[in-house]
């Protein structure tokens, strides 16, 4: 997903099919005005032949802000976030062909954060997989869910991970600089992630997976 979408929310409804809503649909990248609030809007998804549809409705100013999901339960997903009353973004982080959720939290330089909930369709409901950031967030060719930041003018961070059910679990992360030209050397290291996108502990690399994983990704 390219980070120039912005996603937060209020409260939504989500539901299979049906009959239209008056509600437009919603535009992304408009920021809270407290004094033009956004009005309801709807965000519609192709999936596996269905609609699947999030109305989405804005809540007060400072007032707690709630997903509400509905279908085979009800799932609320509670947070304040006065700041960024604009409407949630929907892209398919996994490629499953389901959408999944992106909730915007800010932006420092030109990297952008997002809390991402996945959408879990035995549950029917969306499962946080934690924070990630970067200027880009996508699924490689390797099926491995990769976060791309720069750090600075000539140096970037790639964070990798496995999406293993509801989590995603840190595989290694690389460390990419580069000269002011295309004729000055690069660098490139692996280095262990040593926590989720939760914040939970994770595996670090071994000794021996380093040198392997260098040549794997660090050779050019």
């Amino acid at each position: 997903m390219n980070i120039d979408q912005f996603a937060a929310s209020t409260a939504l409804a989500l539901l299979w099919g049906g009959a239209s809503v008056a509600a437009p649909a919603c535009t992304d990248g408009a920021f809270f005005n407290p004094e033009s609030p956004m009005a309801a809007c709807t965000l519609i998804w192709q999936a596996h032949g269905k609609d699947f549809r999030l109305d989405y409705t804005p809540a007060a100013n400072a007032a707690p802000m709630q997903w509400v999901v509905t279908g085979a339960a009800v799932q609320t997903l509670p947070f304040n976030d006065p700041e960024f009353q604009v409407p949630p973004t929907l892209a398919d982080l996994d490629e499953d062909g389901w959408p999944d959720l992106w909730r915007y939290l800010g932006t420092g330089n030109v990297n952008s954060s997002f809390e991402i909930f996945h959408f879990n369709p035995d549950r029917r409901a969306f499962v946080s997989l934690g924070e990630l950031g970067g200027v880009d967030i996508f699924r490689d060719q390797d099926g491995m869910i990769v976060a791309s930041a720069r750090e600075s003018c000539c140096a970037w961070g790639v964070a990798r991970y496995r999406l293993t059910g509801d989590r995603l679990v840190p595989q290694f992360g690389l460390r990419i600089e580069s000269g002011e030209t295309d004729a000055d050397p690069v660098g490139c290291a692996v280095f262990s992630i040593d926590q989720d996108p939760l914040g939970r502990p994770a595996e670090p690399l071994s000794i021996a997976e380093i040198p392997v994983l260098t040549r794997q990704h660090c050779t050019p």
